[in-house]
């Protein structure tokens, strides 16, 4: 698995509870992606969630309620920045203690997982979790017990690659 080693980070993990409802109409107020890419990157998000908590399942663990509060936001602007400064491979956690804080989680429970597709390696959201669950900690993040919610941003750039973020929370 050498080559997956540039396009999957390190899971960092804090400590936060927060209940949110379900909005759909709740969107990362400085985004710069145009409102038919942000449908398409919801519907992928949601194919995210789903296959998720099928993994979950399969693996006896209860399956998490969809976040779209300040998780859910600090996912997508994450993602929105990868594809808005096209860091193609290099978008990790950068910044993740203070995207933390900034977000209203700091001294809570919070993990994220990022990955990123290029165009022409078949992006979708069956290979973003097939990616990674071929990575021991970011399969670990996936399957933990402190999680109880999901966030998810996706974006893509003018290329057409893919990025994707699971921020869990508690």
């Amino acid at each position: 698995m050498k080559t997956l080693t540039p396009i999957l980070s390190t899971v960092l993990v804090f400590t936060f509870s927060i209940l949110l409802p379900i909005d759909s109409s709740a969107r990362c107020s400085s985004c710069e992606v145009h409102d038919s890419a942000r449908r398409i990157g919801e519907r992928e998000a949601r194919e995210v969630f789903y296959l998720t908590n099928k993994i979950r399942r399969r693996n006896g663990l209860s399956p998490l309620r969809y976040d779209v509060g300040a998780c859910k936001k600090m996912a997508q602007k994450h993602a929105d920045f990868g594809a808005k400064y096209a860091l193609r491979g290099k978008l990790g956690h950068t910044n993740f203690y203070k995207r933390v804080k900034n977000a209203g989680l700091g001294g809570k429970y919070v993990a994220e997982n990022v990955v990123w597709q290029g165009s022409s390696h078949g992006a979708s959201p069956e290979r973003a979790i097939k990616l990674w669950l071929n990575s021991k900690p970011h399969r670990a993040q996936i399957l933990s017990r402190k999680s109880a919610k999901i966030g998810i941003g996706v974006a893509k750039d003018s290329q057409g690659n893919t990025y994707w973020v699971q921020c869990f929370t508690k």
